[in-house]
């Protein structure tokens, strides 16, 4: 659940629908100058149901016993994350491979930048909008074990995709560079669910219609 305060109370999206928004962006992506990703069907379906795997907590969402306000999905603990993106990881799997692997990269990079804060020290303990807990000491196994588990995930995945090794990493690394739209539409969703809430902006590189070039292009909220 995302949630935003207005008025003395709370405006609240569930993550489907945060993740139904985000696809409905990235389908909209590419003109003239701009050329749609080979795989564009694939990364659209695969941003549309990112978070899909919220919709069972979603039906009885929770509430915090001591102030009564809606429990948002950075509240909540590891245990629970790892269960939520391994169903969000294996919804597409047996039908759509290829936006199953992207899925999958989001799971395991939102388990990154969980783990990255568990371990970093002091001054160094980031905090952005969407991380915002820290992590307790029991969370980091249940974490490192989820990476290896996304990790041998993504290998299975591409293993059906591709037939040898080069061909792998080079889906692996057409997935990297695909999952980045999903990203965008992601935070795109996400800034506008939550209100924009000052400057924030993003770089990304886009290919442009002529083979081999690329433009690096800045979205400022």
């Amino acid at each position: 659940m995302l949630r935003r305060a207005v008025d003395g109370g709370w405006l609240v999206f569930t993550q489907p629908d945060h993740a139904t928004l985000s696809g409905a962006l990235i389908a909209h992506w590419g003109n003239d100058r701009f050329v749609r990703p080979a795989r564009f069907r694939e990364i659209v379906r695969a941003t549309f149901e990112h978070d899909f795997g919220w919709t069972e907590w979603e039906r009885a969402p929770e509430a915090d016993p001591k102030t009564g306000e809606p429990v948002a999905f950075t509240d909540l603990q590891e245990a629970q994350y790892v269960e939520i993106w391994t169903r969000s990881a294996d919804q597409l799997a047996a039908h759509e491979p290829y936006a199953a692997l992207l899925i999958t990269s989001h799971s395991e990079n939102l388990a990154r930048m969980r783990l990255g804060r568990a371990l970093a020290a002091g001054e160094e303990r980031y905090k952005t909008r969407f991380v915002t807990r820290d992590v307790p000491a029991e969370g980091v196994p249940i974490l490192r074990a989820f990476l290896e588990t996304m990790a041998a995930r993504k290998a299975a995945l591409a293993a059906r995709l591709a037939d040898t090794d080069a061909d792998r990493e080079s889906l692996l690394r057409q997935a990297a560079d695909d999952y980045r739209m999903l990203q965008l539409g992601d935070l795109f969703s996400l800034e506008l669910c939550h209100g924009i809430g000052g400057p924030l902006s993003v770089t990304m590189l886009v290919p442009s219609q002529y083979v081999g070039t690329s433009y690096a292009i800045v979205v400022v909220f």
